[in-house]
């Protein structure tokens, strides 16, 4: 990944709506919102193999949580690490380590790797982020193809900057 992918700042926002559009996003993935259990992996084998997934695209202004917007990267055409995935486990290298979370029958899964960045907020923000840690957050279907990845800030239930992806097996 191209260094910069993460929250770049944080502002309080007037008037705005924030958890619809974080409920939102957790609906569309298939509801992907915890890591699939290990008792609830697939054993078919229909999802083993190599997946790419690209980003699709990412609103550059996002209200993640109460009253904050964050000011995010478009992201659209960023390869993400490469998946491998074997007898209901997802394996991919990011910053030199390699994650595992397993994925259900229906191919849905989620990662949630912490980062060594945090968020912070605008000099013009008359509020502060008391907890800043960053968490890489992938998730999405196999079976349709379909998924998100956000950079979580921990202060806001790990809503942060969230981009559409597409996955494809290799």
């Amino acid at each position: 990944m191209k260094s910069g992918h993460r929250v770049s700042k944080l502002i309080p926002a007037t008037g705005a709506v924030a958890l619809v559009a974080v409920i939102l996003q957790g609906c569309l993935a298939g509801g992907v919102l915890r890591p699939v259990k290990a008792s609830d992996k697939d054993s078919s084998g229909v999802f083993d193999g190599t997946w790419d997934t690209v980003v699709k695209s990412t609103e550059t202004r996002q209200t993640i949580a109460g009253n904050w917007i964050a000011n995010c990267n478009d992201l659209a055409g960023t390869q993400l690490p490469r998946m491998s995935v074997q007898d209901g486990e997802i394996a991919l290298q990011f910053r030199n380590n390699r994650h595992t979370t397993f994925l259900n029958s229906s191919g849905q899964f989620r990662f949630e790797i912490p980062m060594e960045e945090t968020a912070s907020e605008s000099s013009r923000s008359d509020s502060a982020i008391s907890d800043g840690a960053l968490t890489f957050i992938l998730y999405g279907s196999l079976e349709s193809k379909t998924g998100f990845q956000t950079f979580g800030v921990a202060q806001f239930a790990n809503a942060g900057c969230t981009s559409k992806t597409t996955l494809a097996k290799v």
